[in-house]
């Protein structure tokens, strides 16, 4: 998907990070902000991360599936 990106220009390197791996940073082009009809980069919705803590253990493998008999 990245690549993609890159090839329709949407998105251009800029860096690299100091983490292991060096992995590549990137950012928004002009041409994103055009195709998407924003004016600048604050006009894109905020992300909103839900970090839930659940004070329970929890049953991965319970199953709600019931057979019929």
């Amino acid at each position: 998907m990245v690549r993609k990106l890159v090839a329709m220009n949407f998105i251009k390197e800029c860096g690299k990070a100091d983490t292991l791996g060096r992995p590549n940073l990137y950012k928004t082009t002009n041409d994103f902000l055009d195709y998407f009809g924003l004016a600048t980069k604050e006009d894109l919705p905020k992300l909103v991360i839900k970090k839930e803590i659940e004070s329970e253990d929890k049953d991965l493998y319970t199953s709600t599936y019931k057979e019929n008999m």
